[in-house]
């Protein structure tokens, strides 16, 4: 059993960014329980970690002090207009009560995670409520007000860590992609749906740094439909080689729920049977990994995604509770109170799949010649 800690505070779980907003904190509370039922938080070497808010010295290691001062004066019941300019208070990065609170909770998670790492305390840990790639240092973006991702690299970086950052939502982490594109000391990988199709509209093949930096972004656009088998063929392509080339000290793991066939933002066909070889994959690459949440708006989908992903981090079995009854996965139920958490397996065919493979194929080439894989 390895040293694994789970960093979470549950006031991250009683947030509500706005009635119908897809983005629910509830899932991490929802999480919580899952792995307790499933006795996945109890085992020798599991310690769980609330961690202290991040301070503004935290966040001004990449985000701008007129940002921050302005993430600290939101008040929900008093809305300043001039907030507007740094992205907060549209639809998409609304203002809620405790905001502030909320993201340095999740930014302080991330931080605590790393620095766990750094002072040998901990092999592996995971931040379900982190993982906001899209923040910039001046504004917020795609539901995303601190990037803790980069927060949480660049602690490792100052510490002499090399650090990649492999990064499996559907969405491009396009925040973290523009903090480390001309940097040699971060690897990013990002593996996501493709910018023709889904927000942010980038992340192509052909981003691959600058400077310093060439060679060190590494994009992977997925073309909608893509299921399990196309996802794990360019995963093994691409990922492997270019991160053992690296020799990374620690590896940020941002995995996304958002890109399983449930989701309702996106437009890949991939179920929860990724999570265990994913994690697998990326263990034997390096033995010190913090993996952080980030996306996925199907809560039942990407909770259940969670669970397997942090059991393979930690190198536990999760139990069918109604293993040999008729019903459970068989019949495509997945209740919260019970059962199994593994989806039923999703396959694309006949022209759709030619299709996917085809731009899967063409995607792994480019990027081979243009890395020298």
């Amino acid at each position: 059993m390895v040293n694994a800690a789970y960093v979470y505070h549950p006031e991250c779980g009683d947030v509500v960014f706005s009635e119908h907003h897809p983005f629910r904190p509830a899932r991490f509370s929802t999480l919580l329980d899952i792995l307790e039922r499933k006795s996945l938080l109890s085992n020798t070497g599991i310690v769980r970690v609330q961690p202290a808010p991040a301070t503004a010295d935290d966040l001004l290691a990449w985000h701008t002090k007129e940002y921050v001062e302005a993430l600290a004066r939101t008040k929900a019941e008093d809305f300043d207009p001039e907030l507007l300019r740094f992205g907060i208070g549209q639809s998409e990065c609304p203002v809620f009560a405790s905001l502030f609170r909320y993201v340095t909770l999740s930014a302080g998670a991330t931080l605590t995670a790393c620095r766990g790492i750094l002072d040998g305390t901990w092999d592996v840990a995971f931040s379900p409520s982190s993982g906001f790639h899209h923040a910039f240092p001046d504004h917020a973006e795609g539901f995303c007000y601190v990037n803790d991702v980069v927060l949480g690299a660049r602690l490792l970086v100052e510490q002499g860590r090399r650090v990649a950052v492999i990064d499996l939502d559907a969405h491009h982490g396009n925040g973290t992609q523009s903090a480390f594109y001309d940097d040699d000391r971060v690897l990013t990988v990002s593996v996501h749906e493709s910018g023709d199709t889904l927000y942010p509209w980038g992340g192509y093949q052909n981003e691959i740094g600058n400077g310093d930096g060439l060679g060190f972004n590494v994009n992977v656009p997925l073309p909608s439909g893509t299921d399990d088998d196309a996802f794990l063929w360019i995963f093994g392509e691409i990922v492997p080689p270019v991160v053992s080339r690296f020799q990374p000290d620690v590896i940020l793991l941002v995995m996304g729920g958002d890109i399983l066939a449930r989701d309702p933002l996106t437009h890949l066909r991939c179920t929860n049977h990724l999570a265990e070889p994913i994690v697998d994959a990326v263990r034997v690459l390096c033995p010190r990994v913090v993996m952080l949440g980030a996306g996925g708006y199907d809560e039942t989908a990407t909770v259940n995604y969670w669970a397997l992903a942090w059991a393979a981090l930690t190198g536990q079995t999760i139990q069918d509770e109604y293993a040999g009854l008729l019903g459970g996965v068989f019949l495509g139920e997945q209740d919260l109170d019970g059962g199994d958490l593994r989806d039923m397996r999703v396959q694309i065919s006949g022209s759709e799949k030619e299709r996917a493979l085809a731009q899967i194929e063409d995607v792994a080439s480019s990027l081979k010649i243009a890395l020298s894989l």
